[in-house]
């Protein structure tokens, strides 16, 4: 005799999602009123084509075994009656959400979630079969083996042989995200409340994708009002900077010049060998030259520059 030991769940009333908006709420009510009663095939005859490719790579595999004896273990994907239930189960969903227009994926894992696309966003979910924690009673075998002597069980995990539907995607707060086989109601029996449990999380993510790529816009758009009034700032620094940096050269080559005239005039006054009179009066000419070419009044006007580099239009920013 085996028992299983199940989780209990924490005693309480959970509380009561909170009301969507009527627009998202109208949305759900749209694509709900699209579906239509949703038929598991009762046999795996005509499967979908993802799960027809399964199947044929596990008659494949099974060929390969026959032909060599070194052939790597296999485990079909239909081994048990569970797993044969779980490719009906997906076979159903997946033309169903085809027929609606989206595309589907999956993988033959089934930890590996089936993937449902639309233009906006993806669902994901899993379909599979979990492990159960199952108390067994111990032979008398057993029982004088010295690491368990004096216990009367031992625990094993074995699969259920349920079927739970559990969606991965994040929908929200207060929305049902998995349905598993009941004793009076099998997964396959719930197929409706289940399709219509998937395509209210569809709507839900696509929702949930519009807020996202809203906000990101947003955040966007405040980026770039903060470049732009970054770009300006540092135009105006620019600019003010251009017009001290005017200021700063012509009080420089002023003094520049001052300093000369009063080098000439002591030049004049004093005794001074004739070769090293003309060695000052070149340096003077060379002095007087480079004021000149820092002083913005020396120049003509119009090639004063009054447009600095940092000032100056830039490519918008992105």
């Amino acid at each position: 005799m085996e028992t299983v030991i199940r989780r209990t769940p924490p005693p309480g009333i959970a509380p009561e999602p909170p009301p969507r908006e009527p627009e998202l709420q109208a949305r759900i009510d749209t694509a709900l009123a699209s579906c239509v009663p949703v038929k598991v095939p009762k046999s795996l005859s005509n499967p979908h084509s993802i799960i027809r490719e399964w199947i044929d790579e596990d008659r494949i595999a099974r060929e390969r075994t026959r032909d060599s004896i070194y052939a790597l273990p296999h485990r079909s994907i239909s081994r048990t009656q569970t797993d044969r239930c779980r490719l009906r189960v997906l076979t159903a969903l997946l033309r169903e959400f085809e027929r609606g227009g989206y595309r589907v994926a999956a993988q033959r894992e089934q930890r590996e979630p089936v993937i449902i696309r639309s233009a906006a966003a993806e669902l994901k979910f899993v379909v599979f079969e979990p492990m159960r924690r199952v108390r067994i009673p111990l032979t008398e075998k057993e029982k004088q083996d010295s690491w368990i002597k004096g216990r009367e069980w031992k625990h094993e995990n074995r699969l259920s042989g349920e079927l739970v539907l559990r969606i991965e995607s994040y929908c929200g707060d207060g929305t049902r995200s998995e349905w598993h086989d009941k004793p009076e109601s099998p997964l396959e029996d719930q197929i409706d409340d289940v399709m219509a449990g998937l395509v209210t999380a569809m709507v839900l993510v696509e929702d949930l994708e519009r807020r996202r790529r809203e906000e990101e816009t947003r955040r966007w758009q405040l980026e770039r009002e903060r470049a732009e009034i970054e770009r300006l700032r540092q135009i105006e620094a620019a600019k003010w900077k251009q017009v001290l940096d005017l200021v700063a050269a012509i009080r420089q080559s002023a003094e520049v010049r001052q300093f000369l005239d009063k080098i000439e005039k002591r030049i004049q006054s004093e005794p001074i060998d004739p070769g090293l009179s003309e060695r000052f009066v070149q340096w003077i000419r060379w002095v007087r030259s480079k004021a000149d070419q820092m002083d913005p009044l020396a120049r003509p006007i119009t090639e004063l520059d009054l447009e600095p580099q940092a000032a100056r239009p830039a490519a918008p920013w992105r």
